[in-house]
């Protein structure tokens, strides 16, 4: 499979579990919902929902640290709460908060 495939592919699945669109290279997306989202085509999110502009990644190579955060994270929550890791980037000053897909979709999806 080609990674252009492999893009769409995920940008197609993230769509579907999310209940967004995929953006392409028009100008604006309609939702189910109605509302429309209005985009720079030139610099435009692979996927778009009433709350999300998802940018979609796949990699062979996944960062063995953001894993680790996340077993860690798993490992010690409590049972009825959700696992997230926090990462901060101080070269950005940014944090990160990561989670597991199934949680985000139970939360924000379909």
């Amino acid at each position: 499979m080609s990674s252009k495939s492999r893009g769409y592919y995920g940008e197609a699945r993230i769509a579907r579990r999310l209940g967004g669109k995929i953006v392409g290279r028009g100008k604006a997306v309609v939702l189910d919902s109605g509302k429309v989202i209005v985009v720079d085509h030139e610099h435009a999110p692979d996927v778009v929902t009433d709350l999300f502009a998802v940018e979609s990644k796949y990699r062979l190579a996944f960062p063995k640290k953001i894993s680790d955060y996340m077993l860690q994270a798993e490992r010690n929550c409590p049972e009825g709460l959700i696992p997230v890791a926090v990462v901060k980037d101080p070269f950005r000053k940014r944090y990160y908060y990561i989670m597991d897909e199934k949680d985000f979709v139970d939360l924000h999806g379909k």
